[in-house]
């Protein structure tokens, strides 16, 4: 006995349904994986510095809040070093940079931190720290976020009075392109006359 009529009909619907439904979810997801770029790695850097005298020295806690703002974990680079090009070396992937301002004349403009005449950093006078030390197992960070998730990294260095230029620096583990980063100034005033 030969099926009616509409049920070859409303099978016919029924796969074309089924197969429309599979595009549009298909082109969905590679509209949110690629064009959204939900498949790459974002995060968000914030610096917050807390100092406290310590005779004529300065204590200084430098606190990176890291936050992991994509779709997908990010990884800290193992590598060492964590990124090296024609300017300049990171030597861990969780990076603090400070550099004394030296005097600088009035009305020079802004101050570079890789000098268009050459040279490579870090130059003599930085202070480098490694900001996820805390997290390293035989000297390699083991250090991942999850998306949404969110770590406070930190180092405490001893300054002496001046001004500086700090520059915190990310290095992921996924591709060339997971490199992130944050400047920031510090004042450390010299004691006062009265205090001494």
């Amino acid at each position: 006995m030969d099926a009616p009529y509409w049920y070859y009909v409303a099978d016919a619907v029924q796969n074309w349904v089924t197969t429309t439904a599979l595009l549009i979810g298909g082109v969905w997801a590679v509209y949110r994986f690629w064009l959204r770029r939900e498949n790459q790695t974002a995060i968000d850097l914030d610096v917050n510095c807390y100092t406290e005298r310590y005779s004529d020295l300065h204590v200084v806690f430098v606190e990176v809040t890291v936050a992991n703002r994509g779709s997908v974990a990010v990884t800290a680079s193992t590598e060492s070093p964590a990124y090296e090009d024609d300017v300049e070396v990171v030597r861990c992937s969780g990076h603090l940079r400070l550099r004394p301002i030296r005097c600088v004349p009035a009305g020079q403009g802004q101050i570079e931190w890789f000098p268009t005449g050459g040279g490579r950093a870090p130059v003599e006078g930085d202070i480098e720290a490694d900001l996820l030390s805390e997290y390293a197992v035989d000297g390699r960070p083991i250090f991942w976020m999850e998306p949404g998730e969110t770590y406070k990294i930190g180092a405490t260095l001893m300054l002496l009075p001046g001004q500086y230029m700090g520059m915190v620096t990310f290095v992921g583990n996924r591709e060339p392109g997971e490199f992130w980063r944050q400047l920031f100034l510090l004042n450390m005033p010299p004691r006062s006359k009265e205090a001494a």
